[in-house]
């Protein structure tokens, strides 16, 4: 997920300026005080954290300025990357001012960041209880469509958000998304072209855009917007990727190439540029070089789960299951990993005929989501190799009960002939 403008948590931006704290006194100016430079400066985060901390350690100013002073520094802690010393800065303010909803929006956001979502929900609840901001409607509205799963709720607080702050571009971006979660696609193209209506070279809200099209299928509207979305984010690889996601669905390979090669250049170590141009070398014919694409990301560092997962795919088709197995055993001792890579495994496992092994690997792909028609096929097809035959049936049909392509059905008749049961191949082929 994209990270927010906080434009209503984070208070005045920090300016860059390339000096360390050392470089020149913090004071300069008989008119200077700490506490000044502290809460009004552009400083560095370094030189804002020094001034900050100094007057922390003087006497004399009243709560609410030393909440302040805390605030600041929080901020500044922060952007250094110090998030410990961030949150105790943000929590002394919360001390001294217990109804400081601008410090628990800057802590909740600041738990958001580093994807403490329990404790970052809890923040923006408390911030709530006590006065409502666009700042912590936004925030939980993220959540409770991400973390907690909440559509609905998160719409009702984007909502109030966008009520207290109407060009909140952030809020409405967010809008967006959500009504793609309840399936409310035109709605969700409204939002996204509110943003843009605020900020005409707003990158993200072109994203939404592009996720409008490609949702509907119309890829070459999609590849319009992205490149829309790449002149204004020319920097970012995952932009990059996406347009080589989408030339490939257009059946113009090289051009994916091209396109992936540049998200790999701006970016060596996320994986999607290389599984981008993996696929499209694979559709051009170069399967070896495909593999080599796969091997080159983890050895650049980009070996996540997606990578060796779909590493693992591209094997289980070009090479053989012992190879692939490896690469989703790889996946699967990654963090993220679903029911794709369980089902992916349980697949292999049946091709080289350890049964067992495909069972324990289908019920771990149900678990992780018991909505995913995949793991129960594999499942049922784990039974019936094992010789029961009637769980192998009540698993294949919780598989077709939850949508598994019809095809799939002629596999499983498959496996049914191939074991001698004639006559339930017979029912399963009229039943479905």
């Amino acid at each position: 997920m994209l990270l927010p403008l906080r434009i209503f948590a984070l208070g005045l931006a920090f300016t860059w300026i390339g000096m360390s704290v050392a470089a020149r006194p913090l004071i300069t100016s008989s008119e200077d005080s700490y506490g000044r430079i502290c809460l009004e400066s552009s400083d560095t985060p370094e030189r804002i954290a020094a001034a900050c901390e100094a007057a922390l350690a003087e006497s004399g100013a009243l709560p609410a300025t030393r909440a302040g002073f805390h605030r600041k520094l929080g901020s500044a802690k922060e952007r250094l990357g110090d998030t410990a010393a961030a949150a105790s800065a943000f929590l002394s303010a919360i001390g001294l001012l217990p109804n400081d909803v601008e410090a628990m929006n800057l802590l909740g956001w600041m738990y958001w960041d580093i994807d403490r979502n329990d404790e970052a929900v809890a923040m923006f609840r408390r911030s709530l209880s006590l006065r409502p901001t666009a700042s912590a409607n936004g925030g939980l509205a993220n959540l409770l469509r991400i973390h907690l799963n909440q559509p609905e709720e998160a719409l009702q607080r984007i909502e109030t958000a966008l009520l207290l702050e109407p060009e909140y571009s952030w809020g409405l971006r967010e809008k967006g998304w959500i009504f793609f979660d309840l399936d409310r696609d035109a709605d969700a193209l409204e939002a996204f072209e509110a943003a843009l209506f605020l900020d005409s070279e707003d990158a993200f809200a072109h994203y939404g855009v592009l996720t409008f099209h490609e949702r509907a299928e119309d890829y070459e509207a999609a590849l319009e917007a992205a490149n829309r979305t790449i002149e204004f984010a020319p920097k970012d690889a995952d932009f990059r990727s996406h347009r080589a996601f989408l030339l490939r669905r257009l059946d113009r390979n090289q051009q994916a190439i091209r396109a992936a090669n540049e998200a790999i250049e701006l970016d060596p170590r996320e994986s999607d540029g290389y599984v981008q141009r993996a696929f499209a070398e694979s559709a051009l014919g170069y399967t070896a070089q495909a593999s080599r694409t796969f091997q080159a990301g983890i050895d650049a560092g980009a070996g996540d789960r997606f990578l060796h997962y779909w590493y693992a795919d591209h094997l289980s088709d070009y090479d053989s299951p012992e190879t692939a197995m490896h690469q989703i055993d790889k996946a699967i001792s990654l963090p993220g990993v679903g029911a794709e890579d369980w089902s992916l495994k349980a697949y292999l496992a049946l091709e080289l005929e350890d049964d067992e092994e495909a069972l324990r690997a289908a019920i771990s792909a149900v678990r992780a989501d018991a909505g995913s028609p995949y793991g129960y096929y594999y499942h049922a097809v784990a039974e019936l190799r094992l010789g029961r035959e009637n769980e192998a049936l009540v698993q294949f049909d919780a598989a077709m009960n939850r949508d598994l392509p019809i095809g799939f059905v002629r596999r499983f008749v498959g496996e049914l002939l191939a074991l001698g049961r004639f006559n339930t191949a017979m029912r399963v082929r009229r039943a479905y």
